[in-house]
């Protein structure tokens, strides 16, 4: 029998959303209900990279939405 806490999941759509309306780490980490030290570790297992490599893949459709809004307010 395997000793300590089971592992809270991670809901990475939600991570998805608030990485692309560029939350931070830390605010994820607590929205999700971890430390951030866990989601860092868990991002390493799951997703195989660390996060703040993920987290800058997943920001880049958030910067790209809100240029787009930018642009056609602008216009």
């Amino acid at each position: 029998m395997p000793a300590g806490r089971p592992k809270k999941p991670i809901d990475w759509s939600l991570v998805d959303k608030l990485c692309s309306i560029h939350c931070t780490g830390e605010e994820i980490a607590s929205i999700v209900g971890v430390h951030y030290d866990t989601l860092n570790n868990r991002c390493n297992e799951e997703i195989g990279c660390n996060f703040s490599e993920y987290y800058k893949k997943t920001s880049a459709n958030g910067k790209m939405s809100l240029r787009r809004k930018q642009y056609e307010v602008a216009m």
